[in-house]
């Protein structure tokens, strides 16, 4: 959810987790990695796109902070 910056009340700015069925039919969805918007002011960043790898782990790009996260899984 990219994030609003036209609004008065600031939304998304956060990647969300949709889960489906065996059909392929969304059956719900979570927060999945949040902080970039900090109360109602405090923009961090804006997630933009995702990029997965061959080692599991995501690109998030930022077009508020023109940054690149690389996130990762330790299980």
């Amino acid at each position: 959810e990219h994030g609003s910056w036209n609004r008065s009340e600031k939304i998304g700015y956060r990647i969300t987790m949709v889960k489906f069925d065996d059909n392929g039919n969304p059956i719900s969805y979570e927060p999945f990695v949040t902080g970039w918007l900090q109360g109602e002011e405090d923009v961090r960043g804006r997630p933009v796109a995702l990029l997965q790898l061959k080692d599991g782990s995501v690109l998030i790009s930022d077009d508020h902070g023109n940054k690149i996260y690389r996130l990762t899984y330790e299980g």
